[in-house]
């Protein structure tokens, strides 16, 4: 499979569940505080794959990263799955941002490694509109299960991890791109900080988009959180 298909390990729904925590709020009874802090905690487990995981895939191969981390992001499904009060809700948003910390780097390097031309602008291009596609997909499906389908606090997680098993089909039988891979004993997970070199510039663009991108998602997560939603909270 040709390394313009990869980017599909980045479409699975992280955003599942931001169409959900305004219903959170109601059916768990916490405060706008608290949702902020269950919003926050997100950056737990990104900054903790960027700190001590950022150079895993370079060692034991893009391939595994993926898997591994869609094997995380569906257990912090199964959390969201079974969760019975606010507290749940801190592993799962953990887990999730762990998640996606780790998808985002390994296939990152994976789109840009397989590019035919070895055009790394295009590749960046690719992963960051994946990235956007996976934004709008996540939200749409849950928001649209949520309205009109049974669980609505649950059903979308469901979906959601039977999605990752075609997923994860794709992603193993995709040829990786790091030779002489090392197993996972023989990783080293000791940070190390470095400015990269090459050509910064695309960075001005993917920044951009990507400020756009949370901006949009702010509207829409106050759009929601001042919707009425009787029903969904069960």
């Amino acid at each position: 499979m040709g390394g313009r298909h990869r980017h599909l390990c980045e479409l699975y729904p992280e955003h599942v569940a931001d169409a959900f925590y305004p219903i959170y709020e109601q059916a768990f009874h916490f405060s706008q505080i608290m949702l902020t802090v269950i919003y926050a905690v997100y950056v737990v487990g990104t900054v903790t794959a960027m700190f001590f995981f950022g150079r895993l895939s370079d060692q034991v191969g893009r391939r595994l990263v993926v898997l591994i981390s869609l094997g995380i992001a569906a257990a912090g499904a199964l959390v969201c799955v079974f969760a019975q009060g606010t507290w749940w809700l801190f592993p799962a948003r953990i887990l999730s941002g762990l998640g996606i910390a780790l998808v985002s780097g390994a296939a990152t390097a994976w789109i840009v490694e397989s590019e035919p031309d070895a055009n790394k602008a295009a590749a960046t291009q690719i992963a960051i509109g994946a990235n956007s596609l996976g934004l709008a997909i996540g939200s749409l499906m849950a928001g649209f299960l949520a309205q009109y389908a049974p669980w609505p606090l649950r059903l979308s997680y469901l979906v959601f991890i039977v999605l990752l098993i075609p997923v994860a089909l794709v992603i193993w039988k995709t040829q990786e791109t790091v030779h002489k891979a090392r197993s996972l004993g023989e990783a080293s997970i000791a940070p190390r900080l470095a400015v990269p070199r090459g050509n910064f510039r695309s960075v001005p663009a993917g920044s951009s988009r990507c400020i756009r991108d949370v901006r949009s998602a702010g509207i829409l997560y106050r759009t929601r959180a001042d919707t009425p939603r009787k029903g969904l909270a069960k």
